[in-house]
């Protein structure tokens, strides 16, 4: 991707951050999204630009538009994450069992499995080829799967009338940590 735009190290390393400044703002923005509209229904909206992301970065003909992509991608991505995560609390809430490291494990089971999978057919596609079926693969996974969740009516995150969540400010002290979380990763 760097030498298909000619990019210089530093201008990539710019490119690069979008996705870590898009988590960091969809981490800050996704636990409100989840009390106001319920968890499962951020995921859903989260699981469509996610992928939608990947296809933006596969097909972007200038570098600004793979910045746009790699936003999105992180802002769904980190979306997807503390939804799920709002669903695994009331799950072992539910079941009166501690389920969040089985998550994490599953989870870090599939990023291994999925990236065995990319390193075995990165010979065989392009980079835009591995994005797109990356993409086609999330979708048919994410809409099935997130049918699955708890409803808003059972996930405990759906404000009542009146009910505001706490606005956690974008800037400031107490998000300098998500901040410098984003740049490093």
């Amino acid at each position: 991707i760097k030498r298909s735009f000619e990019l210089s190290d530093g201008f990539f390393g710019i490119v690069l951050i979008c996705s870590g400044v898009g988590a960091a703002l969809g981490a800050q923005v996704s636990g409100g999204m989840d009390h106001r509209f319920g968890s499962k229904n951020v995921t859903r909206v989260a699981q469509i630009f996610m992928p939608t992301g990947l296809v933006v970065v596969a097909l972007a003909p200038i570098p600004e538009m793979l910045m746009v992509g790699l936003l999105l991608l992180g802002f769904a991505y980190a979306s997807i994450d503390v939804s799920v995560n709002s669903q695994a609390v009331v799950v072992e809430k539910l079941l009166s069992k501690r389920l969040m490291v089985s998550f994490h494990g599953a989870w870090s089971i599939g990023a291994f499995s999925i990236t065995v999978f990319g390193g075995a057919i990165s010979n065989l596609l392009t980079p835009r080829e591995n994005l797109l079926l990356v993409a086609i693969i999330a979708l048919a996974v994410y809409i099935p799967s997130t049918e699955r969740l708890l409803g808003p009516d059972r996930d405990e995150h759906l404000g009542v009338a009146g009910d505001e969540p706490r606005s956690i400010p974008v800037f400031g002290k107490a998000v300098i940590p998500i901040w410098f979380m984003s740049f490093i990763s």
